[in-house]
Protein backbone atom coordinates (compact mmCIF):
# COMPACT_ATOMS: atom_id res chain seq x y z
CA UNK A 1 0.00 0.00 0.00
CA UNK A 2 1.09 3.88 -0.63
CA UNK A 3 2.39 5.55 1.98
CA UNK A 4 -0.46 8.24 1.08
CA UNK A 5 -3.28 5.92 2.26
CA UNK A 6 -5.18 7.40 4.99
CA UNK A 7 -7.77 5.56 7.28
CA UNK A 8 -11.11 6.95 7.54
CA UNK A 9 -12.69 5.95 10.35
CA UNK A 10 -16.58 6.36 11.66
CA UNK A 11 -16.06 9.15 13.50
CA UNK A 12 -14.75 10.69 10.02
CA UNK A 13 -11.29 11.88 11.32
CA UNK A 14 -8.52 11.36 8.53
CA UNK A 15 -5.52 9.59 10.85
CA UNK A 16 -2.50 9.15 8.31
CA UNK A 17 -0.50 5.94 8.95
CA UNK A 18 2.04 6.06 12.04
CA UNK A 19 5.21 5.60 10.79
CA UNK A 20 6.29 4.91 14.26
CA UNK A 21 4.15 2.53 15.32
CA UNK A 22 4.65 -1.02 15.24
CA UNK A 23 2.02 -1.01 12.15
CA UNK A 24 4.58 0.35 10.09
CA UNK A 25 4.67 -1.12 6.67
CA UNK A 26 1.87 -3.64 6.99
CA UNK A 27 -0.58 -0.78 5.50
CA UNK A 28 -2.88 -0.15 8.70
CA UNK A 29 -2.99 2.63 10.51
CA UNK A 30 -1.77 2.61 14.37
CA UNK A 31 -5.61 4.06 14.97
CA UNK A 32 -7.85 1.18 16.44
CA UNK A 33 -11.35 2.00 14.77
CA UNK A 34 -12.09 0.19 11.68
CA UNK A 35 -12.97 1.79 8.13
CA UNK A 36 -12.60 2.47 4.54
CA UNK A 37 -9.20 3.50 3.31
CA UNK A 38 -8.99 7.14 1.27
CA UNK A 39 -6.17 7.68 -0.77
CA UNK A 40 -5.55 11.11 -2.27
CA UNK A 41 -9.21 12.40 -0.68
CA UNK A 42 -11.09 9.26 -3.00
CA UNK A 43 -12.83 6.96 -0.41
CA UNK A 44 -12.37 3.54 -1.76
CA UNK A 45 -15.19 1.21 -0.61
CA UNK A 46 -14.89 -1.44 2.46
CA UNK A 47 -16.33 -5.16 2.16
CA UNK A 48 -18.23 -6.34 4.92
CA UNK A 49 -20.05 -9.65 5.51
CA UNK A 50 -23.09 -9.28 7.11
CA UNK A 51 -25.11 -12.77 7.91
CA UNK A 52 -28.60 -12.58 6.30
CA UNK A 53 -31.25 -15.35 7.41
CA UNK A 54 -33.41 -16.18 4.51
CA UNK A 55 -37.11 -17.69 5.78
CA UNK A 56 -39.86 -19.30 3.48
CA UNK A 57 -43.50 -18.21 3.81
CA UNK A 58 -46.68 -19.16 1.95
CA UNK A 59 -45.81 -16.16 -0.72
CA UNK A 60 -42.38 -16.22 -1.27
CA UNK A 61 -39.42 -15.78 1.22
CA UNK A 62 -38.62 -12.84 3.40
CA UNK A 63 -34.80 -11.74 4.48
CA UNK A 64 -33.30 -9.77 7.40
CA UNK A 65 -29.70 -9.01 8.73
CA UNK A 66 -29.25 -9.62 12.07
CA UNK A 67 -26.24 -6.95 12.59
CA UNK A 68 -28.58 -4.36 10.73
CA UNK A 69 -31.60 -4.14 13.21
CA UNK A 70 -34.78 -3.23 10.45
CA UNK A 71 -32.97 -4.33 7.45
CA UNK A 72 -35.65 -6.55 5.45
CA UNK A 73 -36.83 -7.37 2.56
CA UNK A 74 -39.22 -10.15 1.04
CA UNK A 75 -38.96 -11.61 -2.34
CA UNK A 76 -41.27 -14.00 -4.38
CA UNK A 77 -37.97 -16.44 -4.85
CA UNK A 78 -35.09 -16.99 -2.78
CA UNK A 79 -32.84 -15.68 -5.72
CA UNK A 80 -35.27 -12.52 -5.68
CA UNK A 81 -35.16 -12.19 -1.92
CA UNK A 82 -31.33 -11.81 -1.83
CA UNK A 83 -30.84 -9.78 -4.63
CA UNK A 84 -33.01 -7.40 -2.90
CA UNK A 85 -31.47 -7.56 0.41
CA UNK A 86 -28.17 -6.72 -1.20
CA UNK A 87 -29.95 -3.45 -2.56
CA UNK A 88 -31.98 -2.75 0.78
CA UNK A 89 -28.50 -3.15 2.85
CA UNK A 90 -26.89 -0.99 0.34
CA UNK A 91 -29.11 1.72 1.23
CA UNK A 92 -29.84 0.85 4.83
CA UNK A 93 -26.14 1.35 5.23
CA UNK A 94 -26.20 5.15 3.36
CA UNK A 95 -29.14 6.40 5.33
CA UNK A 96 -27.18 5.67 8.81
CA UNK A 97 -24.08 7.07 7.41
CA UNK A 98 -26.16 10.09 6.04
CA UNK A 99 -27.32 10.58 9.89
CA UNK A 100 -24.31 10.12 11.20
CA UNK A 101 -24.42 6.93 12.35
CA UNK A 102 -22.22 4.41 13.26
CA UNK A 103 -22.12 1.03 10.87
CA UNK A 104 -22.33 -2.01 13.08
CA UNK A 105 -19.06 -4.19 12.46
CA UNK A 106 -20.88 -7.91 11.43
CA UNK A 107 -20.57 -10.01 14.84
CA UNK A 108 -23.66 -12.72 14.01
CA UNK A 109 -22.37 -16.08 13.49
CA UNK A 110 -24.48 -18.64 11.38
CA UNK A 111 -24.16 -22.47 11.06
CA UNK A 112 -26.31 -25.24 10.78
CA UNK A 113 -26.35 -27.51 13.27
CA UNK A 114 -28.13 -31.16 12.97
CA UNK A 115 -30.26 -32.65 15.32
CA UNK A 116 -31.86 -36.22 15.45
CA UNK A 117 -35.99 -36.02 16.23
CA UNK A 118 -37.30 -39.41 17.29
CA UNK A 119 -40.12 -40.37 15.47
Amino acid sequence: MSSRLLRWHRHSCLCPIDSNASTFGTGKSACATAGNYVEQGVKMKEARKYAVVFEKSPTGYGAYVPDLPGCVSVGDTLEEAERNIREVIEGHIAVMREHGESVPVPTTAVQEVAVEIPA
